[in-house]
């Protein structure tokens, strides 16, 4: 009985739940530079999470997280 309670219960709970866009971007940039005889190696890299959604009571909420390196 206790497993057939748990068991709806989680079915009931997860009844709101929404799932939200997700993108993600990413890049990367490598170079060579010198002055006066004096050359360096240059890198970057770039990691873009965007994500937005909507509730189902109609609010809009997003975020954006960016990794540089």
């Amino acid at each position: 009985m206790k497993k057939i309670l748990l068991a709806t219960s989680i079915l009931v709970g997860t009844d709101g739940v929404v799932a939200a866009d997700v993108s993600i971007f990413g890049g990367a940039r490598f170079g060579v530079g010198g002055s006066g005889g004096v050359w360096a190696l240059t890198n970057r890299f770039t990691l873009k999470f965007d994500g937005s959604g909507e509730t189902d009571g109609g609010l809009s909420y997003g975020g954006r997280v960016r990794l540089r390196a």
